[in-house]
């Protein structure tokens, strides 16, 4: 369970940290359009955060 739980944390942060770089990437320029990428970075990042946030919930309940 603790394994699963930092697999997800580096997963979550390297998620976050390439919608972030994409996001000051194309910040920069007018963004008339959202590029994919980064609407699948963003929409993963969150998908990955909910389910860390879930696992830590269930941990919790184990150790209580």
């Amino acid at each position: 369970m603790i394994i699963w739980i930092l697999i997800l944390a580096v997963i979550d942060l390297i998620v976050w940290g390439f919608a972030w770089r994409e996001l000051v990437h194309y910040g920069r320029r007018r963004m008339e359009k959202a590029p994919r990428r980064l609407v699948v970075l963003f929409v993963l990042g969150i998908v990955v955060t909910i389910a860390l946030v879930i696992t830590l919930i269930q941990l919790l309940r184990i150790l209580n």
